[in-house]
């Protein structure tokens, strides 16, 4: 079988060697609030770190002679522009794997979203079907809403579906994979 952690999530290159002492070491497993799986190569001299936490995931891939049971130094490895460019993404994931979630967003705020992506989704199908944006309205909102609201000055409900919309072509252009983690 073969897996490539490229594929799957942001990859952070890294050599990882012991401390020479507790006070000098800057990389501790048990620090890491998110999963965490070791794949070993056939040698032994590469092995890759997978941490996944709710919203992250991230691939280690490692280098050197550190046991990881004991406190190691760990020197990242960037190479070349790509990885440069990679880099930015790969060190949140890391940090938020390395953070232990906190639960403060407002549950209404959630559900607002969940609204939002729901009406995203309608609206993109509503579209690819042909369907009008008061035929859209209709499906999002209700037929009495969208009734009321049609016949304003300002008509709030052609506003919102013009938004799902947005949203809806912002997520087929890659947007889903915010939350996807």
């Amino acid at each position: 079988m073969f897996w490539s952690p490229e594929i799957a999530a942001p990859t952070l290159r890294a050599v990882i060697e012991p401390a020479k002492s507790p006070g000098q070491a800057n990389f501790v497993l048990s620090r890491f609030a998110a999963d965490i799986s070791i794949l070993f190569d056939v040698t032994g001299g590469q092995h890759q770190i997978v941490f996944k936490s709710r919203r992250h995931s991230l691939v280690l891939a490692v280098t050197g002679t550190a046991s990881f049971d004991a406190p190691a130094r760990i020197t990242f490895l960037t190479q070349g522009s790509d990885g440069a460019a990679r880099a930015p993404r790969a060190f949140a994931a890391f940090n938020a794997c390395l953070s232990p979630q906190r639960n403060t967003k407002d549950p209404r705020l959630r559900a607002t979203t969940l609204v939002r992506r729901r009406n995203a989704l309608i609206a993109l199908d509503g579209d690819a079907a042909g369907a009008n944006y008061r035929e859209i309205s209709t499906v999002m909102c209700g037929a009495k809403d969208t009734a009321e609201s049609w016949s304003s000055l300002n008509n709030p409900r052609k506003d919102q579906v013009r938004r799902a919309l947005q949203r809806g072509e912002a997520l087929v252009a890659g947007g889903y994979r915010k939350f996807l983690g």
